[in-house]
């Protein structure tokens, strides 16, 4: 934060203030009073939607209110849609199902860990909340929407086209958001180039030249 020539550092995503937004907001209004003698009265906060979680919680878990008017705005059937909002409920599916479900997602945390993270990877739904947990070598257990917007980003590009069980027409609107440079071009190569992604006919629409 830089005001009136003064610059105080905060770390905002340290893990002590994680899911305590509103207390860590009143000590950066109270933090800029004390240092930079900056009188705030009101507090705004623009969050950035993270996708891997459901919007309604517990009570509607297996609900994706954006499919649902993506669905009604495109003309498109829900199941033809992922916004990765219901990733938890896909996961849990895939984990509790047949052998060739519980391979898919197997061989998909496998290439995860070989093409994206270079570390063993393990994601796993949390049995009592709505929570998919990830596991990154030997780090801690965490949520997996701790993870930065870009990686997640990169998880809902090709989780659908990993686990398909057929070929698929795949429409992706602008693919680049949230992916740094690098992040876009190693995603693009790897549709190139992995067998389970390059299977599929792949149409995106992008603001990128």
């Amino acid at each position: 934060v830089q005001s009136r020539g003064t610059v105080i550092s905060v770390d905002v995503l340290n893990r002590e203030h994680q899911g305590r937004i509103r207390p860590l907001m009143m000590k950066l209004t109270e933090g800029l009073a004390k240092i930079a003698h900056v009188n705030i009265r009101k507090r705004g906060y623009i969050p950035t939607l993270r996708g891997l979680r459901p919007l309604g919680g517990d009570t509607h878990r297996t609900t994706d209110f954006y499919a649902q008017r993506t669905s009604k705005d495109y003309g498109l059937t829900e199941s033809e849609l992922f916004s990765g909002l219901n990733l938890y409920e896909q996961v849990r599916r895939l984990r509790l199902g047949s052998r060739a479900e519980r391979v898919s997602f197997d061989e998909f945390e496998d290439f995860l860990s070989a093409e994206i993270f270079g570390k063993r990877v393990e994601i796993v739904p949390h049995h009592e909340k709505d929570v998919l947990l990830i596991q990154i070598g030997d780090d801690d257990e965490r949520p997996l929407y701790e993870l930065g917007d870009g990686i997640q980003s990169v998880l809902i590009l090709t989780f659908l086209a990993f686990t398909a069980n057929d070929r698929v027409l795949l429409g992706i609107e602008e693919p680049e958001t949230h992916l740094h440079p690098g992040l876009q071009r190693r995603v693009l190569e790897l549709f190139l180039r992995h067998p389970m992604l390059r299977r599929h006919q792949v149409v995106a629409t992008t603001h990128s030249n």
